[in-house]
């Protein structure tokens, strides 16, 4: 009988090393709804920051008011199936971690039985997925946009062919009148109509990535420097303005006067955002983003920061879609970071934002560096 013990012993000593050294974390519950929590994996604390005796103190109940709001109701229908059916319990939802952060988890489960077929308990896993489902959600946003980018493109392209027609028998128009006439005046508003139009359609080329960008080698620092003072009489004296840039910062390939909007662009939108004061910070730095990408994915990062109204998840989400805007109708067309969008990528660059309702945005701009020029001199 020792020997025996002895021996249930070591197997409950393999078992549980095996478990709490797997990459998730695995729990015991009853079976009834709502469930008590009898067993609990250390990776518990390190998947959301509670740890084992925080939930199993909480009671069945501890786990449900860790679930995001909008997932509680998923969440709950899934576990009466589950309970009422025998079936597995399988979702993915959010769960809200001690310091805020919103974790992702797979979360799947089964009965095991006597047997008789009567229930003992349920165990089950968490798996954390939270990397999965943002690559997930870039490429949806990367694909809308892209098909968005299309469809602006081939507009924009057949529209400005109109316009160019329109400028140009306005022009000849105007030859038809002697100098002086009234009616000049109608002809320069007709034309002055047709600029405008024509630089809404370029804009839109810019997204989609059809328009001609003149790359060259420049230091995005010299570009921040030459729109420093534009900025601080533009954005007023209730914003401070911060410049923290990057002394060795690398060169990059891009259109100077594309890029240089597309900062302005981003700084512009800060300030809307800031009605009442604020602060605005435009950084640069040296990033290296992951060694699985070309040349070791080195970067060059301008960031706009501001401590405005910030956004929600789905205005994020749409944020770079060409004529979507927050602004009240008339002050915005809804093209700048559409714009800026298409400059980056165009430039082999990415675009981002983090933003948190009631303290702020955060755009960051991901450029390739440049080749390292050449140090031998020709023969």
């Amino acid at each position: 009988i020792v020997r025996a013990e002895d021996e249930k012993a070591a197997a409950e000593t393999r078992y549980r090393g095996l478990v709490e050294q797997l990459p998730m974390m695995t729990y015991v519950t009853s079976c009834e709804n709502p469930p008590a929590t009898l067993y609990v994996s250390p990776q518990a604390e390190q998947l959301i920051g509670y740890s084992v005796e925080e939930w199993l103190e909480g009671g069945g109940a501890f786990i449900d008011a860790l679930v995001h709001p909008d997932d509680l109701e998923a969440f709950l229908e899934e576990r009466v199936r589950s309970r009422t059916t025998g079936a597995a319990f399988s979702l993915s939802y959010r769960l809200l971690a001690r310091d805020r952060r919103v974790v992702w988890v797979l979360d799947e489960s089964h009965e095991v039985v006597d047997p008789d077929g009567k229930p003992l308990f349920c165990q089950g896993f968490l798996v954390d997925i939270t990397e999965r489902k943002q690559l997930e959600e870039q490429l949806r946003q990367s694909q809308k946009m892209e098909a968005i980018g299309q469809l602006a493109g081939g507009i924009a392209h057949d529209f400005n062919n109109m316009l160019t027609a329109i400028s140009g028998y306005a022009e000849l128009l105007g030859y038809s009148f002697d100098a002086g006439d009234p009616r000049l005046e109608d002809i320069a508003e007709l034309k002055r109509a047709a600029a405008h139009a024509a630089s809404l359609t370029r804009q839109l080329l810019a997204f989609s990535r059809k328009e001609l960008l003149l790359a060259k080698r420049l230091d995005p620092n010299a570009i921040v420097h030459e729109l420093e003072t534009m900025l601080r009489r533009t954005i007023g004296e209730q914003i401070e303005l911060m410049i923290e840039l990057e002394p060795e910062l690398a060169a990059v390939e891009a259109d100077p006067d594309q890029l240089a909007q597309v900062i302005l662009n981003m700084a512009l939108n800060a300030r809307d955002a800031m009605p009442t004061g604020g602060r605005l910070t435009i950084s640069t730095a040296n990033v290296d983003v992951g060694p699985d990408l070309p040349d070791g994915a080195q970067r060059v990062a301008i960031r706009v920061a501001d401590t405005g109204t910030g956004m929600d998840e789905e205005t994020c989400g749409r944020i770079f879609e060409p004529f979507f805007t927050t602004k009240e109708p008339g002050k915005g067309t809804g093209l700048g970071l559409a714009t800026a969008y298409g400059v980056v990528s165009q430039s082999g660059g990415t675009i981002e934002v983090e933003s948190v309702p009631g303290q702020g945005s955060t755009f960051c701009v991901l450029l390739p560096r440049a080749p390292a020029l050449s140090n031998r001199v020709a023969a």
